[in-house]
């Protein structure tokens, strides 16, 4: 095929429409995208732009991407699957190109050009799961080692306390360890004797998320894989005596989940980096034969979807963020599916990398410009596990629910940390937060998964139901081809009558409640649309319930103020609506 031949078009029976074929229809945007002329499909990256953008807006439902190779040449064709009114179309658009595929500099502008892995926004939800030697004291926080030896402070990050809680730690020594015991002496107790992948992979599973998180290497530099730089300090060698991180890899395999691995940047006590921090981070010998190492011994053994850092308390240039970055992007084994958090640096947070956390529990509750994600711990601040957490001191389904569903109607995704025990348990209370989510999902994840945020997130302008009880805010999303939107009440009404202030439907609109059958009656006066849910008692979803709105043609109108009232307008398609992403944030530890 030529650099300049024209695209072509194929019927679903395999015949080529021609030039004046009277059934060949051009797909019609609504609204209208910018149609690529044949000179712009000269390079790979423009069709990666226009792919991403048709993407974005729901045009494309699905993306084939093959690469043949030639003596000559390199060929990418691109393959969309486009529906249009009357027909489906599957369009090849192709090219030969004499360069290579796309690839990014070690710079933040260059890296940050890359398109966010769709899998990943489809996701919506995750499970984080902490585990390491901190599991065994297992005493107030995972951060146990820099709270007991408090000489040491001047070494953490300027947000961590400084408060003299060292007394407190002291005593709880002195209570069950003997003298002069060591942080690496509690390595020996991390038994991981009752650890099941599988079984925590199947918890997961049954908690509907669609990717984890595991701690390979928190901050105390312990690793659970077999690393080769780390003298003696890993999971393999003392404690367990197993490959945590390989193991739970090849239980995620027999899934359809996505491995996330977490990896801390810096460690407390390791010489070489407290070298480094000595000479004001003018050398980098820490990040030469310790992080940088273990990063790409990380992801070429296990191949993750998603390598996610913390601990990276100094500039990325110190870190090396951007080189690594570069590599996983270019030439990884997971190039094509891999994402990366923002926390690589000083200079990046909440600013780079393929989707930012800002701070932990981070939740705006507004739409933000870029992809986010909130990481929650399922207890009070604790992420590792914590002996002393009572039933109080677990987030309540309702809690829960909430913070998911804020997430995904405002463009975020949530992930959920468990701490599991020096044993290798998830506990009780853990497992049944994480099969009542799941349980929700189940009947409701049309919702969640896959879905934008709709031109309206949320109701919180108007007072219009008495719920029983204070969260009476309804919340919104809508699916990928706006096609239908999805109200979600996180209370009951008082009355059954749920009143949605944020739409208003056609007279061919349908309304009906997720988990049950049959279409809803419903009301549209006054700029209000009062639907009459099903009695509670028949109704499947015990805890927040969705309706979903549906409409042949122009699904939604949005109230435009004027000066004597309301205009009604009409989207076809809503677009979306995005703010500025808003950089005051509070501190962040995980």
């Amino acid at each position: 095929m030529g650099r300049n031949e024209p695209a072509f078009a194929w019927r679903e029976s395999g015949k080529p429409f021609r030039k004046h074929d009277p059934q060949f229809t051009r797909p019609r945007f609504e609204p209208r995208s910018p149609r690529p002329q044949q000179s712009s499909f000269n390079t790979t990256s423009a069709l990666a732009n226009y792919a991403t953008e048709w993407s974005r807006r729901g045009y494309i439902q699905t993306i084939w991407k093959a690469s043949v190779s030639s003596d000559e040449h390199n060929l990418e064709q691109l393959v969309y699957k486009l529906h249009t009114r009357g027909q489906t179309l599957v369009v090849l658009v192709g090219s030969c190109f004499s360069q290579d595929t796309v690839r990014y500099n070690a710079t933040w502008d260059s890296l940050d050009t890359r398109p966010l892995p769709q899998w990943y926004d489809d996701a919506k939800f995750g499970i984080f799961i902490h585990f390491g030697v901190f599991s065994v004291p297992s005493y107030r926080s995972e951060w146990f080692w820099s709270h007991w030896q408090s000489e040491y402070t001047v070494f953490l990050p300027s947000y961590v306390s400084e408060d003299d809680d060292q007394p407190e730690f002291a005593e709880f020594m002195a209570q069950n360890y003997p003298p002069n015991f060591t942080y690496q002496d509690f390595a020996p107790d991390l038994t991981a004797e009752f650890f099941d992948p599988d079984e925590w992979v199947d918890i997961i599973k049954a908690s509907g998320a669609k990717y984890l998180v595991l701690t390979t290497k928190h901050h105390e530099g312990f690793a659970l894989w077999p690393t080769k730089h780390s003298f003696g300090w890993n999971s393999k060698e003392v404690g367990p005596n197993r490959d945590i991180v390989g193991d739970l890899a090849a239980s995620v395999r027999k899934t359809d989940l996505h491995l996330g691995l977490y990896h801390s940047r810096y460690e407390w006590f390791n010489p070489l980096y407290l070298r480094d921090k000595a000479n004001n981070y003018e050398t980098q010998t820490f990040v030469d034969q310790r992080s940088m190492p273990q990063l790409y011994e990380l992801v070429n053994s296990y191949k993750p979807d998603i390598v996610w850092s913390d601990g990276a308390w100094e500039s990325s240039t110190y870190w090396k963020a951007t080189e690594f970055i570069a590599w996983l992007f270019n030439d990884s084994p997971v190039k094509d599916t891999v994402v990366v958090n923002d926390r690589w640096g000083t200079d990046s947070d909440c600013t780079h990398g393929s989707y930012v956390t800002c701070a932990d529990s981070y939740n705006p509750g507004v739409l933000q410009a870029r992809k986010w994600e909130s990481a929650l711990p399922l207890t009070n601040n604790d992420w590792g596990y914590n002996r002393e957490a009572s039933l109080s001191d677990f987030l309540s389904i309702q809690e829960l629910l909430t913070n998911l569903v804020k997430a995904v109607s405002t463009g975020g995704n949530l992930l959920l940390n468990v701490g599991p025990s020096k044993e290798g348990v998830i506990t009780p209370m853990y497992e049944e937060r994480l099969l009542q989510i799941g349980s929700w999902l189940q009947i409701n994840g049309e919702a969640i998964y896959a879905t934008k945020p709709w031109i309206h997130q949320n109701d919180a302008d108007r007072e219009l139901n008495a719920c029983e009880n204070s969260n009476c805010l309804c919340r919104y999303t809508a699916s990928k081809n706006s096609s239908a939107v999805y109200a979600i009440s996180l209370s009951w009404p008082s009355g059954g009558q749920l009143a949605l202030g944020s739409v208003t439907l056609a007279e061919d609109s349908e309304v009906t409640l997720l988990g049950n059958n049959g279409a809803l009656q419903w009301t549209n006066k006054d700029d209000v649309v009062t639907v009459q849910l099903p009695d509670k008692d028949v109704v499947s979803s015990q805890w927040a319930w969705v309706l979903k709105l549906t409409e042949t043609q122009a699904l939604i109108q949005r109230r435009t103020p004027r000066k004597h009232g309301f205009k009604p307008r009409f989207y076809p398609r809503v677009q979306e609506r995005l703010s500025q992403l808003d950089k005051n944030t509070s501190s962040r530890r995980v």
